[in-house]
C-alpha cells in the first residue's frame, strides 16, 4: 500500500473511532435540583457533558446520569459540564431520561419535601418523613417501601392511638402507636408486594397499594425511575433531594 494510501486508511479509521465513541460520551444529564439564580436552569433539564453551565457565587446544581452518577457543581463556575467533574458515561440516550426529566419539569421540587423536611425535625406534627421509604398514614393509593423494615409514619405524633392493619385477604392486627412516636414498624404479612392494605386510625381509613423495591436495584436513577412508574411521586421527590 502507498504511503498516500496507508494515510487515508488511518485517516478513515480515526473519523470512525470518533463517530463511534461520541455516543458513548453523550450519556445525558437531568438537572435535579439546583440553588440560587441561575438564568436558562430549570428542574428537568436534560444536559450532555459538553454543554457550558454559567453558575454564580453561591449557587450549585445537582445532576444525575443514566448511569447513576450524581455530578454536584458550585459556584462560581463557567465551563462544561464534564470538566466541573470526569463523567464516567454507559453509551447512549438511556431509556428513563425522558420520564424523569418530564416528571422533575412539571413537579417542581416543593417545599414540602425540601425545606420542611430539613426544619422540622423536633416539631410535634410534621408534614412530610425525611425518609422517603416510609409509608404515610392519611395518603390513599400507592405507597413503596424498601426492605427489610418496612415502616409507617403519621404526622401528628402528640396523642398515643391504635393502629389497625386489614390485609386484602382478611388478615387483622392491631397496634399500638405510642405518643411521640412518628413511625412504628409493620409486620410481615402487610408488606408484600403488590398487597392492598387498610389502614385505620380512630375515624380515618385509607387504602394503600403497597410497592417493594426490587432488592436488585441500586442505581439512583433507576430507583427515582421505579418510584414514578409506581406512581410514588411524592416518595420520588423526596428521594431525589436527597441522593449525593
Amino acid at each position: 500500500m502507498s504511503g498516500r494510501g496507508l494515510k487515508n486508511l488511518r485517516h478513515l479509521v480515526t473519523t470512525l473511532f470518533c463517530l463511534l465513541a461520541v455516543p458513548a460520551m453523550a450519556e445525558e444529564l437531568i438537572v435535579v435540583s439546583f440553588k440560587g439564580k441561575i438564568p436558562g436552569l430549570k428542574d428537568g433539564l436534560v444536559l450532555l457533558p459538553g454543554d457550558t453551565v454559567n453558575l454564580p457565587a453561591a449557587s450549585s446544581v445537582r445532576l444525575l446520569s443514566a448511569s447513576g452518577k450524581v455530578v454536584s457543581i458550585e459556584g462560581p463556575y463557567s465551563g462544561s459540564v464534564a470538566a466541573a467533574e470526569e463523567n464516567k458515561a454507559a453509551p447512549g440516550s438511556q431509556p428513563g431520561v425522558a420520564r424523569l426529566a418530564k416528571f422533575l419539569t412539571e413537579r417542581q421540587m416543593t417545599s414540602q419535601a425540601l425545606g420542611t423536611m430539613r426544619s422540622a425535625s423536633d416539631k410535634p406534627s410534621q408534614k412530610q418523613p425525611k425518609d422517603p421509604w416510609q409509608i404515610v398514614f392519611g395518603e390513599n393509593g400507592a405507597q413503596c417501601a424498601r426492605l427489610p423494615k418496612v415502616e409507617i409514619w403519621r404526622r401528628d405524633n402528640r396523642a398515643k392511638d391504635t393502629l389497625t392493619l386489614r390485609s386484602r385477604d382478611g388478615i387483622t392486627a392491631k397496634f399500638l402507636w405510642p405518643a411521640g412516636e412518628n413511625s412504628i414498624e409493620m409486620t410481615r404479612e402487610f408488606t408484600l408486594d403488590g398487597e392492598t392494605v387498610e389502614a385505620s386510625m380512630g375515624k380515618k381509613k385509607h387504602s394503600i397499594a403497597v410497592h417493594l423495591l426490587p432488592m436488585e436495584l441500586d442505581n439512583p436513577f433507576e430507583i427515582a425511575n421505579w418510584l414514578i412508574e409506581k406512581d410514588c411521586t411524592r416518595q420520588a421527590e423526596i428521594y431525589l433531594s436527597q441522593i449525593q
